[in-house]
């Protein structure tokens, strides 16, 4: 009888010859449907390892929900010049308006010296493959443009199970794979456009931020120098400021002084992304603009996406509770929402897991 090691290994063959298929046409070639069908193993598997791996009973409530507001509730800022949004005096990175109980840039520390380090979490799981599993999602990405059938199917399925695999992730392969999945806007067909920034929004980038052991003032440092790249990406290969505005209010919960990174898209990118960069910028940083620099200004105009609600599987009428805090603990997002980290919850649910 194979191992569990075995098994793994060999399902991670089977992508590997689904790759090859596809990319030298060998008959039979597999549908974009077969492939995502065989990823289900992966996902099905990093999921149950994680439900028996189980937590301590002494794990401090720091631990089980991050202690910090999300940006959940975006709302633009008015356009009458009256009521645009006044900055605080004593911090002006911190903008006062419709947005300021949700929106505000990102402390400098997490409060993560007391964290677990990276390979003693990895040690508690099964030796498998977790490594070279990774780097087949990643060729599989080059697959999904090639297919003409299950293109949704195989972009979605290579999203979900790389989030069943973060918690197994090392450090390094950590901070890289926010980069590595913006980069899919050049290839990806436009359909797959939202699922790539809402997992790089609600999973990716949280979770190498603060799923990391590795951080200088509170952010990865190959997250922190990809920043403006990332934006620039968004923006250069999608119109919709829904999509720029989503991934830029991802960054400024976990990263100080992005407008510093919007800059550097104004100064350095193409021509199509300034325009877009020079919105934002004063749209989330009013004090910035000189007075009368642009008179056309028309401000940011974009239908806000909805908010995400309580993912916990026992919270009554989750769809009427927005989610407030944010755990990353794997097997609690496990064992209360029935998947992978990370796992939002309304205030009731979190102060009821707290206490």
């Amino acid at each position: 009888m194979s191992t569990k090691a075995e098994q793994f290994a060999s399902k991670i063959r089977y992508l590997q010859e689904y790759h090859n298929r596809v990319q030298h046409n060998i008959y039979p070639v597999p549908s974009g449907t077969d492939i995502a069908n065989t990823l289900k193993y992966f996902s099905q598997t990093l999921l149950s390892i994680l439900s028996r791996t189980g937590r301590k009973e002494n794990q401090e409530a720091s631990n089980l929900a991050v202690p910090m507001t999300m940006c959940l509730f975006p709302v633009p800022f008015p356009l009458t010049p009256s009521l645009r949004p006044q900055v605080s005096s004593i911090n002006p990175t911190v903008t006062r308006s419709l947005l300021y109980s949700v929106l505000r840039d990102a402390p400098s520390d997490r409060g993560g010296q007391g964290q677990q380090s990276r390979d003693a979490q990895l040690s508690e799981y099964p030796s498998l493959d977790y490594q070279g599993l990774y780097v087949t999602l990643v060729t599989l990405l080059d697959l999904v443009p090639l297919l003409q059938h299950g293109q949704h199917d195989l972009g979605q399925s290579i999203f979900y199970t790389t989030t069943c695999l973060l918690p197994f992730l090392s450090d390094e392969i950590l901070s890289t794979l926010p980069y590595t999945m913006i980069s899919t806007l050049a290839t990806f067909p436009p359909f797959l456009h939202k699922d790539i920034i809402e997992y790089l929004s609600t999973s990716f980038l949280p979770m190498a931020i603060l799923g990391s052991t590795r951080r200088e003032g509170g952010v990865p440092a190959y997250v922190n120098l990809s920043a403006s790249s990332m934006l620039m990406i968004a923006m250069q290969n999608t119109s919709n400021p829904v999509y720029h505005c989503q991934l830029l209010e991802c960054l400024m919960k976990h990263k100080q002084e992005v407008w510093k990174d919007l800059l550097y898209v104004i100064s350095y990118g193409p021509s199509q992304v300034k325009p877009p960069a020079v919105q934002m910028l004063f749209h989330y940083w009013p004090n910035l603009k000189p007075p009368g620099a642009i008179s056309e200004y028309r401000g940011l105009q974009y239908t806000a996406w909805n908010p995400i609600h309580c993912q916990h599987i026992e919270c009554h009428n989750a769809i009427n509770k927005p989610a407030v805090k944010m755990c990353i603990d794997p097997t609690l997002s496990v064992a209360l929402g029935d998947k992978p980290p990370p796992l939002y919850l309304c205030q009731e649910c979190s102060q009821r897991i707290a206490g």
